[in-house]
């Protein structure tokens, strides 16, 4: 799928593993319970909120977490730090 397509998905996930194979700009999760999510290319930054008991894979430039619990995250680095200072 190419880059410029947006794709909205709305699932209640739970229990299940989710493994998203193309690249995509971003990337929001949502309220998923027991999830193994495997998100190999995401050009941007991924957005989690409200997991519970998941386990997130992710190679991403941006990760958010909010509102999560007793959840497993393996991130991998896909663009460089920048410093903030000059």
């Amino acid at each position: 799928m190419p880059l410029s397509t947006s794709v909205r998905c709305r699932l209640l996930l739970s229990d299940c593993t989710v493994l998203i194979l193309g690249s995509l700009r971003a990337l929001r999760v949502r309220r998923l319970s027991r999830v193994r999510l495997l998100a190999v290319a995401v050009d941007g930054a991924v957005y989690a909120e409200f997991c519970t008991d998941c386990e997130l894979h992710m190679a991403s430039a941006q990760v958010r977490v909010h509102d999560t619990y007793d959840t497993q995250l393996y991130l991998v680095r896909s663009s460089h730090p920048h410093s903030l200072t000059q």
